[in-house]
């Protein structure tokens, strides 16, 4: 039972989150009537959200690119790239890009749309933006952990072929005697 609901929410966590940070803020809505344009800091902030999306997707061209240039090299990713379902990995990637594109115009829209129906586009962006935290922390993470597994493996199989060398030459050493 446990597995079950674990496997859910990894499955749907990245749906399930941002769809609460949108009924969070409606639910502040309710108690808090402060119009969110009012703000000093708005403009801020702002720039600081489209300053970590532009981030977050730069870093998935890094990524790409740090997996295609060891696609040959590494056991793991060759592995990754022979059993993965590598349509839905792509979906995800696309997922993902366009996800914080949408953030990233809702953004931008935020700096040119004043309260005039502001909570709603607010409400959106908020849901849009956890969508792409949640997105990209999923991609990177299997990023990161194909990229140290890998290094791990290579230590761990180096660290083996030492040993291995120590015994043959121990065993070679013992017959010697």
């Amino acid at each position: 039972m446990r597995d079950t609901w674990k496997s859910f929410w990894y499955k749907q966590y990245a749906n399930i989150l941002p769809l609460l940070a949108v009924v969070f803020c409606f639910i502040l809505r309710l108690f808090d009537k402060t119009d969110i344009f009012y703000l000093k800091n708005i403009d801020q902030a702002l720039t600081a959200v489209i300053t970590a999306e532009a981030i977050i997707i730069s870093l998935f061209s890094v990524m790409l690119t740090m997996l295609a240039d060891s696609k040959h090299d590494s056991p793991v990713i060759q592995f990754f790239f022979q059993h993965a379902d590598s349509e839905y990995f792509v979906k995800t990637l696309i997922r993902c890009v366009m996800v914080g594109m949408l953030s990233i115009l809702l953004s931008v829209g935020m700096f040119f749309i004043r309260p005039h129906r502001a909570f709603l586009i607010f409400a959106m962006w908020v849901g849009v933006f956890v969508a792409l935290l949640c997105r990209a922390y999923r991609l990177i993470s299997l990023f990161i952990s194909m990229l140290f597994r890998d290094n791990r493996q290579d230590q761990r199989d180096e660290s083996f072929r030492k040993n291995e060398e120590k015994l043959r030459e121990s065993l070679h050493n013992s017959d010697n005697r």
